[in-house]
C-alpha cells in the first residue's frame, strides 16, 4: 500500500508540473499578444496625434498668410488650433507632456517659398520637449514604433521611418537627407539645401 501511495504522489506532482508548465505557456502567449496590441495602439495614437498637429498647423498657416510659426514658439502658436486636449504626446515616449519637434529650417517661411514641400520634414518625433525645434539631431535615441519613428512633411503627408538608416547616417555631423526626407528646404529663387 505504501508503494501505491508513492506512485499516486508522483503522479500528482507530475500533473501539477504539467499544469504549471501549461499555465506558464498560456500566460507567455497572452502576454506577448497584449504587449503587441499595446505597441500597435501606441503607434496608432501617435499617428493620430501627429495628424491633429498637422491640422492645427494648417489652420495656423491659413490665419498667418501661409507662413510657418517661429521656431522658438511654434507649440504656443498652434495650441489655439488644437482640440481641448492637445495631442502633443506619443504614448510610447518617455516625455509624456510633449513628444514632437519642429524642423527649424522651415520656421518663419511661407509655404510658397519652399519648392520641395513633399520632401522637407516639418514635424517629427523627439524627446526634446515643448517648443523644441531643430533637425535630425533631435530624433529620439530609441525608436518608438516597430524600429522607427513618424515624421510629417511640409505638404502634411506623414510617414514612418526606419531606425536602421538613422543609425547608418548618424555618423554625419548634420543630416539633410534621411530615408528620402530632406531637412533643408529648397527655396524659390534660391539655391536651397539639397
Amino acid at each position: 500500500m505504501g508503494q501505491t501511495g508513492n506512485v499516486s504522489n508522483s503522479t500528482r506532482w507530475l500533473v501539477y508540473a504539467v499544469i504549471v508548465l501549461g499555465g506558464a505557456i498560456v500566460f507567455s502567449s497572452v502576454n506577448a499578444i497584449v504587449t503587441r496590441e499595446r505597441t500597435e495602439r501606441a503607434a496608432r495614437t501617435c499617428a493620430a496625434n501627429m495628424f491633429h498637429l498637422d491640422r492645427a498647423m494648417q489652420m495656423y498657416l491659413a490665419d498667418y498668410d501661409d507662413a510657418f510659426p517661429l521656431a522658438s514658439s511654434w507649440c504656443d502658436a498652434i495650441v489655439p488650433y488644437t482640440e481641448a486636449k492637445p495631442p502633443f504626446n506619443c504614448p510610447a515616449a518617455r516625455n509624456q507632456r510633449f513628444s514632437f519637434a519642429y524642423n527649424a529650417a522651415v520656421a518663419g517661411r511661407r509655404r510658397a517659398e519652399i519648392q520641395n514641400l513633399q520632401e522637407v520634414v516639418l514635424l517629427f518625433e523627439s524627446d526634446a520637449g515643448w517648443n523644441a525645434a531643430g533637425g535630425p539631431e533631435l530624433l529620439p535615441e530609441e525608436p518608438r514604433h516597430f524600429g522607427g519613428d513618424r515624421v510629417t512633411r511640409a505638404n502634411f503627408s506623414s510617414s514612418w521611418m526606419s531606425r536602421a538608416s538613422r543609425e547608418r547616417d548618424r555618423r554625419k555631423e548634420w543630416l539633410r537627407e534621411y530615408r528620402g526626407l530632406i531637412w533643408t528646404p529648397i527655396l524659390q529663387g534660391g539655391d536651397g539645401g539639397r
